[in-house]
């Protein structure tokens, strides 16, 4: 069966439903992960996902089943690429996140500039 470690649940809000994840597996969901915490929680996991958590040899050098690491965002600056390459693990992101909120957000300060 497979593992999953999911680290930072809250960093989600709480209106998130990890339902599908849990049908995926044995799933261990964390609300927050502190940095001395990554190694022990990862160690036996197949897939690790996370929004904020530093990812990164110190991390996850003992998790020897690690295959995939997902992120709930779109950026990548907290994972370690090179390592994941080295090590043979995938990584995947969220590319159209919040696309369209952000450009409404963006027209609602342009018309709260133009006093419309």
């Amino acid at each position: 069966m497979m593992k999953i470690c999911v680290l930072d649940a809250k960093t989600l809000g709480d209106d998130i439903d990890l339902t599908p994840i849990q049908a995926m597996g044995e799933v261990m969901i964390y609300d927050l992960t502190q940095p001395h915490e990554v190694a022990e929680r990862v160690k036996d996991a197949h897939v690790v996902v996370t929004n904020k958590v530093q990812l990164g040899k110190k991390q996850l050098k003992d998790a020897k089943e690690l295959k995939l690491v997902a992120l709930f965002a779109t950026g990548f600056n907290n994972i370690d690429l090179e390592y994941m390459k080295d090590r043979g693990i995938g990584v995947v992101n969220v590319p159209g996140y919040s696309t369209k909120s952000v450009a409404q957000h963006t027209f609602a300060l342009l018309f709260n500039l133009l006093g419309i």
